[in-house]
């Protein structure tokens, strides 16, 4: 019998047979207690009392949000609307979502929430305790019960049944179309597996023991049709879990707590959810999402899709072809070898390349990246970074923030970015670029190109036939050992050659040229620039020298023979040669001055020291 009271003080004396719900669907939040008779509020403001000799089974709940407290027999609670908070008391509680305005929901005893979405598009959250039985929507919906023994029905709609323990009933499971969660502490995949292929037909359903007092029955099923269902294994609860999964494709997912999964072999999908996780591939093409928390994450044999998420994250690939993902955190990476893909995420990462032709990049943070033998490509990304090449033709690039790169062997690329970045070259035939900031380059043996970009930097060509532009600021260039290119661009900048016959041009500013031993060619561009010449240092043309300009001539003493001055030095060692003017120190030093065409004033320019 339904009994449905309206606004008004109505005190309900129910007797008889059978028994009684009680319709509060007119009111707007409700206050019932069926243990003590008292309604508080019946929706309308009213206080009323439930007496007489017929138990009240079910009460149907208002618009609002209600309060209801259960008695101790079974009692049952029929949602029309609100958040409700709901108490279901001793007994064998149900809850009821199959009419009215309830579209879906995910109900989690274990949790004591109900969630939902309404017809109109609303949302509502009840929060529940004392309730075994939980009956869905006419959509689809999620139902997990907790470790007592638990009726679930979804009614209409397709489900997803959660078992975390306890002596279960599922009331209506698809077993084509539905899906089957199972929680159950202690337990591995393959022993769920095992019983779940080992149900035993009963008049009730269905019944698989998973032992350790967990059953779970399947009304209106067969055995048979039991073992045909696909069963994700969820972790049990919200706790420290160890799940084991089979050599076939496995989804596990850890859920809340510092879990240890174990995929076992075949291609997996494993995921950690919050905690502090440690997650295990095994052999096949697997997939491990770690989650939030401070996960180690090992992929095994073959290759892999690693993300550690959020937190600082321990993540080893092993051979095959990874791609890795820290996310936020500071992470440590072993990609292990083949050819892998690996992005650092927000965060101070280290990470090592291995083995294999690597994409690695660093993401936001002060990076340390190996990347290991092989052509491997990297970026370091914001931050101070550290990146190392290995052995290899390798691309690297520091992008923004103070950056130290080394190639390593092979013919490296290394771009430095914004900031004062520190590029070694390495071993081999490297491409280096500082672009902005006050870089240091060493371009290591090879025949290098190197460019300093914008700011004041440091060049050092090192062992090789190197092609070198400084690029504007006030740079200092070492071409090395070599017969080396040299372009200083703008700026007052200080240019040494070397070893080897070297072309050296100044470009625009006042700059200090030395092209050092070897028969040098030296252009000073615009600008008063200071020539530099010692013993030793070849048969050096100084192309365009320009007295007017303020141009000057350093000359080591050395070279002398005791001259004291300009003047003793044109008289002792100088002569028109070809139109141009020739200081010729004998032993095969000398200097030529193109565009110098007259010795007269010219010892004005000489500074001996």
């Amino acid at each position: 019998m339904s009994v449905r009271g309206g606004d008004g003080v109505d005190n309900f004396l129910i007797n008889g047979s059978g028994a009684v719900r009680l319709d509060f669907r007119d009111g707007n939040g409700i206050v019932v207690n069926l243990a003590t008779g008292t309604i508080a509020d019946d929706g309308f403001g009213n206080a009323e009392v439930i007496g007489g000799s017929t138990p009240v089974f079910e009460i149907y709940g208002s618009g609002g949000n209600d309060s209801v407290t259960g008695s101790g027999a079974n009692d049952s609670y029929r949602y029309w609307g609100g958040n409700n908070t709901l108490d279901g008391g001793a007994g064998f509680d149900r809850l009821r979502y199959d009419v009215g305005q309830v579209t879906s929901i995910n109900a989690n005893l274990a949790l004591g929430t109900v969630t939902g979405t309404l017809n109109g598009g609303g949302t509502f959250t009840d929060t529940i305790s004392g309730f075994e039985f939980v009956r869905g929507s006419n959509g689809g919906d999620t139902l997990a019960g907790d470790t007592n023994d638990n009726r679930l029905e979804g009614r209409g709609g397709t489900d997803t049944f959660v078992h975390v323990g306890g002596n279960d009933t599922i009331g209506d499971f698809d077993a084509d179309n539905e899906s089957l969660v199972l929680r159950i502490a202690g337990s591995s995949f393959l022993a769920l597996q095992a019983a779940m292929a080992n149900a035993t037909d009963t008049g009730a359903g269905a019944v698989v023991d998973f032992g350790g007092g967990n059953t779970l029955t399947f009304a209106g099923l067969t055995a048979a049709q039991v073992a045909t269902i696909n069963v994700d294994v969820g972790g049990p609860t919200e706790g420290n879990d160890t799940l084991i999964g089979t050599d076939g494709d496995d989804f596990i997912n850890g859920l809340g707590g510092d879990d240890l999964i174990e995929g076992g072999d075949g291609a997996d999908q494993l995921f950690g959810g919050n905690g502090n996780d440690t997650l295990i591939g095994g052999t096949g093409p697997n997939g491990l999402f770690g989650g939030n928390g401070d996960d180690s994450l090992i992929g095994g044999i073959g290759w892999e899709d690693l993300f550690g998420g959020a937190g600082n994250d321990t993540i080893v690939g092993d051979a095959g072809n990874d791609n890795i993902g820290g996310g936020a955190g500071n992470d440590l990476i072993f990609a292990g070898d083949g050819d892998d893909t690996v992005f650092g995420g927000d965060g101070d990462d280290t990470i090592w390349g291995g083995f294999g032709d690597d994409v690695i990049g660093g993401g936001n943070g002060a990076d340390q990246i190996f990347a290991g033998p092989g052509n491997d490509e990297v970026w370091g990304g914001a931050g101070n970074d550290l990146i190392d090449g290995g052995a290899g033709n390798d691309t690297l690039s520091g992008g923004d923030g103070n950056d130290t790169i080394d190639g390593g062997d092979g013919a490296d690329e290394l771009w430095g970015g914004l900031g004062d970045d520190s590029l070694s070259g390495g071993a081999g035939n490297d491409t280096i670029g500082g672009f902005d900031g006050a870089d240091f380059i060493d371009g290591g043996d090879g025949d290098d190109e190197l460019w300093g970009g914008d700011g004041n930097d440091t060049i050092l060509g090192g062992n090789g036939a190197d092609q070198i532009g400084g690029g504007d600021g006030n740079d200092l260039i070492d071409g090395g050992a070599g017969n080396d290119t040299v372009f200083a661009g703008n700026g007052d900048d200080t240019v040494l050659g070397g070893d080897g016959d070297d072309l050296i041009f100044g470009g625009a500013g006042n700059d200090r040229l030395e092209g050092g031993a070897g028969n040098d060619t030296v252009w000073g561009g615009p600008g008063a620039d200071v020539f530099v010449f010692g013993a030793g240092d070849g048969s050096d043309v100084f192309e365009f020298f320009n007295v007017g300009a303020g141009d000057r001539i350093e000359l080591d003493s050395a070279l002398l023979g005791g001259a004291a001055d300009g003047a003793a030095v044109v008289a002792t060692f100088g002569a028109i040669v070809a139109g141009n003017a020739v200081l010729d120190f004998g032993g095969g030093t000398s200097i030529t001055l193109t565009g110098v065409t007259t010795l007269d004033g010219l010892d004005t320019v000489f500074d001996i020291v």
